[in-house]
Formats: structure tokens, sequence, C-alpha cells
């Protein structure tokens, strides 16, 4: 009985070497046959195309900023989110609303939300305002995120209106908060009303 094991394994081990010979293998992604591809016929003139040809042309590689890398390196890690979310205007002055989600510094269940004002003059950028929305961080649950809502009909159309999903804790299913905005008031916080 041994030898008949010893005398099996012996010709498996055999007939898979002789299977697995470089003289009987085949590249997967070779034809069986040794005519071209109807799909792909040869190249008649001899030249060789460019490695990306077939690739659209990249833009040209810009030099690294110094200066740019060291505004973003001096973010603190407790900004998690920064946003453009519309654009303003009034008398002479132009700019966009920005907003800023940042994770409390004591306790990290709770965030920190910023609505702030910035005015663009001949391409100098300026700080107009920044209002904290306190209500944010009475939230109970996770901000999975929130998205700008265009200015409703006959509303000031340099309001802002943004929708918030939040996860309440021990739920399924996320709720949606609402941000009315505006630049010479007061803001309206809360559970969305749709």
């Amino acid at each position: 009985m041994k030898a008949d094991r010893k005398g099996t394994a012996a010709w498996v081990v055999a007939v898979l070497l002789a299977l697995s010979s470089p003289a009987l293998a085949q590249d997967a992604g070779q034809p069986a046959t040794d005519s071209p591809s109807p799909a792909a016929p040869a190249d008649q003139s001899g030249a060789t195309p460019p490695a990306d040809a077939a690739s659209p042309a990249a833009p040209a590689p810009v030099a690294a900023s110094p200066e740019a890398a060291a505004i973003a390196n001096a973010l603190p890690p407790s900004v998690h989110d920064i946003q453009v979310v519309g654009s303003w205007s009034a008398d002479d002055q132009e700019g966009i609303w920005r907003t800023v989600l940042i994770q409390d510094s004591h306790n990290s269940s709770v965030y920190r939300f910023f609505v702030q004002q910035i005015a663009e003059k001949e391409s100098a950028l300026s700080l107009v305002s920044s209002t904290e929305v306190t209500e944010v961080a009475g939230i109970k649950g996770a901000i999975l995120g929130y998205r700008a809502d265009e200015p409703a009909e006959g509303e000031d159309e340099n309001s802002l209106t943004l929708f918030f999903d939040v996860l309440p804790p021990d739920a399924e299913v996320a709720e949606t908060y609402e941000l009315h905005f505006f630049r010479d008031g007061p803001y309206v916080f809360g559970p969305a009303s749709n």
C-alpha cells in the first residue's frame, strides 16, 4: 500500500513538472496562433508610436509653492472641513461664503461650525465677518456632511441656506437640520422643515 502511494505521488509530481515546462507554457495574453489579430492590424510604417500617444496630454507640472504649503501646514488638526458654499455681493464689495467645521479641543464629540464672509478686492482676500453657529455644538450625533442650497425665490440672493445630515446616537437614519444665514441679520438653525 505504501509503495502504491509513493509511486502515485511520484507519477503526479512528474506529470505536474512536465505540464509546467516552459516549452508547453502559453502566455494567457497571446493568442494560440501566429496570425495577427484582425482588430489590431500590424503597423506598416515601421514607426513606433510614442508611449503616450493614446493618452491625453497631461498638464505641465507646476512648481510647488512654499507659501501655499505653509498655509496648509498651519491648519490645526482640529479643522475637519472647510468649504466655499456660495458667493455674495453688496455695494462695491463681493466675495464668497466659507464654512469651517472644527472639532472642539475639550470634547472630541463636539463640533464647532463657523460661517465666514470673505471679500475679494483686486485679487486680495480679507475676512469681513466670522459667525459661530453655536447650536451645532449642541447637536447629539455625528455630522455626516452638509450642503448648500440656492436661495429660494424671493429670498435675499446674498443669504445662505445649508442642510446638515446628522446621525443621532443609536439611530440608523440620518436627520436633517437647516441653517438660514443672512449677511446683515441673525441666522436661523433647527430641524429641517421638509
